[in-house]
């Protein structure tokens, strides 16, 4: 499933790299989660590569303009957080290329339940970095007008936030806490702006 992208660059519509360099982005956390991929994480290495020939493909609407977002561009980093064992570098660069594609605007409107499946599993990481990069991650779930809020999806997200809010961690527990306030504060607004 593809999707055109209307103001791709973050949250507030701007900021990030012009849209002919999103591509160039995308295929460069591809190629980087391909390479490291390839000795322990075979699906995760063809998922990356089957990626790479969707977006090279969808390259011409990139350069003129339209980026879009495509179920496969996620695929593979989605593939790689699956499980609380991978190894740490790829952890990292799955959840910070699935943080980018979230902040880009280049995750297919049907996806967010996914993520938030992935953020679920990595949140019981015993590693706190991994941890923290859920808590940074959750937010941008709810920055997406595309994205279609329901009670679930809220539900999910603050049910992480507490989880790692009871962490015997005090930076997890204090970004805990932060980030709570952040997804309430987006929920509110959300609903606000969908009832204007």
């Amino acid at each position: 499933m593809a999707s055109v992208v209307h103001g791709a660059g973050g949250p507030a519509g701007g900021g990030a790299a012009p849209v002919n360099d999103l591509s160039h982005v995308i295929e460069a956390d591809l190629r980087a989660l391909s390479f490291e991929a390839r000795a322990g994480q075979p699906a995760v290495k063809d998922a990356a590569e089957r990626a790479i020939l969707r977006l090279r493909a969808l390259k011409p609407q990139f350069a003129a303009g339209r980026p879009v977002a495509s179920a496969e561009f996620l695929r593979p980093f989605l593939l790689a957080c699956n499980d609380v064992r991978a190894p740490k570098k790829i952890l990292f660069m799955a959840l910070q290329s699935v943080h980018r594609l979230l902040m880009m605007r280049l995750v297919d409107p049907a996806e967010p339940q996914q993520v938030v499946r992935v953020l679920e599993i990595q949140a019981a990481n015993p590693d706190e970095g991994v941890a923290l990069k859920v808590l940074q991650t959750l937010p941008l779930l709810l920055c997406n007008p595309e994205f279609v809020l329901n009670a679930t999806l809220i539900a999910h997200i603050v049910a992480l936030c507490l989880q790692l809010y009871n962490h015997k961690s005090p930076t997890l527990h204090h970004t805990a806490e932060a980030t709570l306030r952040q997804v309430v504060s987006l929920a509110f607004d959300r609903v606000h702006d969908e009832e204007e």
